[in-house]
Order: C-alpha cells, then structure tokens, then sequence
C-alpha cells in the first residue's frame, strides 16, 4: 500500500532516505534541465540566429548590446551568468524555507520557458513563423506562477505532517 507522509510518497520497501535521496535526484535533474535550457539552449539558439539573421531580431536590448559589442562569446556569458543568479537565488531560498514542491515548480516553469526560448530563436533563424517574445514571457510568468503557488499548497501539505 502506498501512503503518504511529510517527505511525499512513502513506498513499502523503500527507507526515507531513498526517498530523501530520490528527491534530490529530481531536483538536480531539474536544476540541470534548467540550465541547459534557460542558459545554454536559448544562449547558443540566440547567438545562432542574430549571427544569421542580423541583430535586430531579438527583443532583449541588453542580449542585442552583448552581441552586438561582444559577440557571441559575449550574448552566450551573458545568458549563463544571468541563469547561474537565477538558479543560485532559486538555490539559496530552497535550502532557506525548505520549500521542495515550490522550488521544482519554479524549476519546471524555467525549463519550459528555457525550451520556448529556444524554439522560438531556431524557428526564427529558418525563417518561419516564430511566437513573439511577449508570448513567450507571458508563459513562462504564467507557468512560474501557477507551478510556484501548487507547490507551496503541496509543500504545507505535507509540512503538516
């Protein structure tokens, strides 16, 4: 039978720490899907496609700034020191509040966002119809805020215990 308790779902056969274990799994999972997404896919994608395709296509000014003064050495740092402030902030209030289920879906909303980002700079870099960077941003705020707020309900919830 499985049943619930205050680290999630208790398996018979599994011992808290595998399950304490398995959770930090998931969580580096998701910290490392968002920084290959958010920082890495949508850096490379983006400098890829203002090198294609001209600068003025991407909607960040300070993305444009970098690459047009520095490159794309320089839009691709800019991306990754941008997603290390964000994961390390993300990092240090997690280990703060003990807030797990929040912290994941603010991860998950990240990767999503990180995934939109990139499909939109190599749909542009084609030359097909890419969504607009409002779209995208409306989304990815949309889904941070749907995904942070259940995971706070789920984190009480089983803070309860």
């Amino acid at each position: 039978m499985i049943q619930m308790n205050r680290t999630g779902i208790e398996i018979p056969g599994k011992t808290v720490d595998s399950v304490i274990s398995q959770k930090k799994k998931l969580k580096f999972l998701l910290f490392f899907s968002s920084f290959l997404t958010y920082g890495l896919g949508d850096g490379i994608t983006a400098a890829y496609m203002m090198e294609k395709t001209g600068a003025s296509i991407e909607a960040n000014p300070l993305a444009r700034f970098m690459y047009v003064s520095y490159g794309s050495k320089g839009l691709i740092a800019l991306k990754l020191w941008f997603t290390f402030v964000i994961l390390s902030l993300v990092s240090t209030i997690s280990k703060r509040t003990g807030a797990y289920w929040a912290t994941n879906g603010f991860l998950f909303a990240l990767m999503i966002g990180g995934l939109m980002a990139t499909r939109a700079n190599v749909l542009a870099t084609l030359g097909m119809p890419f969504p607009s960077p409002v779209s995208v941003l409306t989304t990815f705020l949309f889904l941070s805020i749907l995904f942070l707020e259940v995971g706070n309900l789920i984190d009480k919830l089983y803070s309860k215990d």
